[in-house]
């Protein structure tokens, strides 16, 4: 590794934040744990703080197993948010009517009092509109080309490449690997085949994976680098 990388790498954290003594646990899933032993072996390998570590894999891990808890439960198929915007707006326009809101209000007064006035007349409309921005924002078009089974992986990616990057800057991320692809080379791509490798050991295609993302995040940033071409 080169001088920037070797040297140790820290980031002031919060009291407490050092998970456990015996073996770190994920906050969001007490049934998740690792050896403090393996965190160890790689904080002295990779020269980062063990508590910094110890918060970077329990952030990839929630990322990583949230995700595919949430394509388990069908939660990452094609939705249909797309669709609320354009009736959601109809009825947002409907109900801004003068008779419309006038006879809603009256009636809603009649049958629910001050209190379902109040909700109608200060809330109803906001939250419609609320509705239909977070629709337009939650909605997801499924990218062509892209495996849908890695979405879980990516999201693990996502949150050690930002972690990397933190720590040893955008110079040092670099993607390289032997010439069969099987086994990474440089610092970046061992550390986060490394920390993977702890968080799901039985992950098939692994190496692929990475180095696809890697590559990916690589040729995004700028300026003539090493290992851009992967």
């Amino acid at each position: 590794m080169s001088r920037q990388s070797a040297r140790i790498a820290r980031i002031r954290l919060q009291p407490g934040s050092r998970l456990s003594s015996d073996s770190a646990i994920l906050a969001r899933d007490p049934k998740i744990s690792f050896p403090v032993d393996e965190i160890a072996k790689l904080a002295e390998n990779y020269k980062i703080d063990q508590t910094t570590l110890e918060v970077i894999i329990a952030d990839a891990a929630c990322h990583y197993h949230a995700l595919r808890w949430s394509t388990g439960e069908g939660y990452d198929d094609r939705d249909t948010l797309d669709k609320i915007e354009k009736p959601a707006a109809e009825l947002s326009r409907l109900l801004s009517e003068n008779v419309n809101h006038h006879r809603l209000a009256m009636t809603l007064f009649e049958d629910g009092g001050e209190s379902a006035l109040r909700k109608f007349c200060e809330e109803a409309i906001p939250f419609l509109d609320d509705v239909r921005l977070a629709a337009r924002k939650a909605h997801r078009s499924r990218e062509r080309g892209r495996p849908k089974a890695r979405g879980d992986l990516e999201g693990a990616y996502q949150s050690l490449a930002k972690w990397y990057r933190r720590l040893f800057g955008d110079v040092e991320f670099t993607s390289s690997w032997e010439a069969s692809n099987s086994y990474p080379t440089s610092p970046a791509a061992c550390f986060l085949y490394d920390v993977m490798t702890l968080i799901d050991p039985d992950r098939p295609h692994l190496p692929k994976e990475l180095r696809d993302l890697m590559t990916e995040t690589v040729s995004n940033i700028p300026g003539p680098r090493r290992g851009r071409r992967g």
